[in-house]
């Protein structure tokens, strides 16, 4: 405005920091969805946690909904992996008493 004051935002935007409701938290739970992985499914019970958190504050987006999926394949790949060691033994044992 040419009086010099300052015009407000527009409504319905973010806080001054940018971060709406949950957004931050939906952030972190994308990062241990990936994180779920590459090191332990414990990261990804924590995402679900988190995640839950950030959609009970509003957040709306794909953050979420990524960082959930990623941790449920990072549990049926851990569960892969001990059903593959659980067979690896039995059949090692068998063949060593040969």
């Amino acid at each position: 405005m040419s009086n010099g004051t300052p015009v407000p935002p527009p409504t319905g935007m973010p806080p001054a920091g940018g971060k709406g409701p949950g957004e931050q938290k939906a952030l972190i739970a994308l990062i241990l969805g990936i994180a779920s992985l590459v090191c332990t499914p414990i990261c990804g019970i924590i995402s679900l946690v988190i995640g839950k958190q950030a959609e009970q504050e509003g957040y709306v987006g794909s953050n979420v909904k990524i960082g959930k999926i990623l941790s449920f394949v990072s549990f049926g790949l851990w569960a892969l992996g001990i059903v593959f060691y659980i067979i690896f033994v039995v059949v090692l044992s068998t063949v060593a008493f040969w």
